[in-house]
Order: structure tokens, then sequence, then C-alpha cells
């Protein structure tokens, strides 16, 4: 699989626009496809085969469920998805508590906007839940086809002082992996990473202030060689990746233009230096007792990075 710059573009879909159906495709690219199917969606690669499942959301608190019904294609890269709302008996409550839940439920509706870009998808949910809280909601999602859940990655954003010193890290969002060995789909967890199992992701559902509560699914696609860095990197819309091994800095030009004359500093040292598109880079450096950090300015902007300090 080819690597391209991870920038929104139109997609093709194969139907008609504007009416719900149980099957709908939109692309995500030249190899990757965003498909609903009945009451499911999936992530497919180039050979239609399904890789990634996105299913029903469960409140998990209480009984209710939501399954997802129905598809609408908006336009050529855009996909609206409609769930319906179910509420098994429990045979551990009384018909009164049973009871209770179904009417708690009628006030209930999810829906759901897809847009795929080249190797990125993102769902984004709305919910009107008057009644019942989604706080423990979580959300089906599963490797499919030989595609494993793999441990997060803690993204850290490291930033310049602006009197200088050490550079000040900030946390920079917490990213799953799925891979297969041909690629990885990165999603960025929407909630409490903690909170996760075998076949779900915690929903992180928030409250707006019309009363609605809104989720957002961020998959990017890659490479298999591709780190939880340069993902993080790709979803601040940063030019290049920078990360440490234990005596090295590994920078990865992530997009189509040649990056030239950058300035370098390293363990104090300056350097210019260059990359061609797509390129990575390893830079080496001497251990020593403190962790190593480096900057380095492209244009006006300056990035930077830290050895994270050894626990």
């Amino acid at each position: 699989m080819s690597w391209k710059e991870l920038t929104l573009c139109a997609a093709i879909f194969a139907g008609t626009f504007g009416h719900a159906a149980e099957q709908a495709k939109i692309k995500a690219g030249d190899d990757y496809t965003l498909e609903f199917a009945k009451d499911k969606l999936f992530i497919q690669d180039s050979q239609n085969r399904r890789r990634m499942l996105i299913g029903k959301l469960f409140y998990t608190w209480t009984p209710q469920a939501a399954t997802p019904a129905s598809a609408e294609v908006v336009d050529d890269n855009t996909m609206k998805i409609d769930y319906a709302v179910s509420v098994p008996d429990d045979p551990k409550k009384t018909p009164e508590q049973n009871a209770k839940a179904k009417a708690d439920a009628e006030g209930i509706t999810l829906s759901a906007l897809c847009t795929t870009g080249d190797n990125r998808v993102k769902i984004v949910y709305t919910l009107v839940s008057p009644k019942v809280r989604p706080d423990g909601m979580m959300m089906e999602i599963l490797g499919q086809d030989g595609t494993a859940k793999k441990p997060n990655y803690e993204a850290t954003v490291w930033k310049v002082r602006p009197f200088g010193g050490r550079l000040s890290p900030a946390k920079g969002g917490t990213f799953r992996p799925f891979a297969n060995g041909n690629e990885t789909f990165w999603l960025r967890l929407p909630g409490n990473a903690g909170w996760s199992s075998g076949w779900a992701e915690h929903g992180g559902f928030r409250k707006n202030g019309d009363g609605t509560y809104t989720s957002e699914l961020d998959f990017i696609i890659t490479p298999s060689d591709f780190s939880g860095a340069d993902v993080a990197a790709v979803f601040r819309n940063d030019p290049v990746s920078m990360s440490f091994t234990e005596n090295e800095l590994v920078i990865r030009n992530l997009g189509y233009k040649a990056v030239r004359d950058a300035e370098l500093s390293l363990d104090g040292k300056d350097r210019t230096v260059s990359f061609e598109p797509g390129e990575v880079k390893k830079f080496a450096f001497e251990p020593g007792g403190s962790a190593v950090s480096a900057t380095l300015k492209i244009g006006e902007k300056v990035y930077a990075a830290a050895q994270n300090p050894k626990k």
C-alpha cells in the first residue's frame, strides 16, 4: 500500500444520494471503503475485506442499546446513519423496572454523520437522551479478518517555552491501534481509555448547550511501520513527526512536499537538514544521564520532541 498525504478529499459513491438504504458505501481514498450493511458499519480494504467493524452502542449501566438501522448518502464523501433504540427485558429486574426502562427510552434518538477522506474515516454521533445519562456508553468496535486490537499509545505534545529552558509537555490524546501486518487502523479514543474490553471502547459522550450529547470516532489508516508518534502528528496536522529511541531521533516527513533547509537542534548541537516526501531519517546521539530533546524549525514554525523519562 502506498502512503498518501492524510487530508480529507472527495470520495466516489456508486448509488443514489438522499435515500435511506439497508446497504451503502462511500470511498475513503483509493484503498478503503466505509460500508453500511444492514446493522453494522465496516471499513473495507481494496480487496473488499472487512477489516474493522463499528456496531451497536450500549448504555451499559441501563439496558438501552442503539443499533445502526439505515443509511443515507448525503454526498460523495458523507453518509448519515440512523439508529434504532431497543430495550431488552432484564430477567433480574421486576416487570415495573423493565417497563420504566422502556419508558425512559422513548425519547432517545441517535444518528451519526460519517465523513471519509484519503485513508481516513470520521464518525460524529449526535444523541438525544433526556431521561438516561450516557456516561457509561460503550461502542462496539472490533478488528476483523486478522486485524487485532493492540495496546494504546499515549501521545505527548512538546512545546518550546517562550524564554527557553526545558520543553513543556502536554497531553496529546490516546490512540488505539488495530493492526493486521499490512496496515494499522488508528482510532483516537473519545472517552476513558481505561474503560475498554475485547469488543468495545468507552463512548465519551459530552453534553452540549442544547441538551444533546456528541461523541466522535476518528480513524486514520497507515502502513504498518507508522508509529504512534507519527499518527499523533498527523492528527495535529504537523508536516513531520519526531520521536526518540534510546539513542536516535527519528523524523518522518508526513507530506507530499519536500522539507528543505530545516534547522535541527539535537542535544545542544545545531545542523541544517532536508527531507524528501515521505522520507524517514534517524539522527544518532550519545545516551547520557538525562533525557535528550530536539527542536526542528521549518520556516517560522518550531516542532519539538523529548525523550520520555524512564520509569
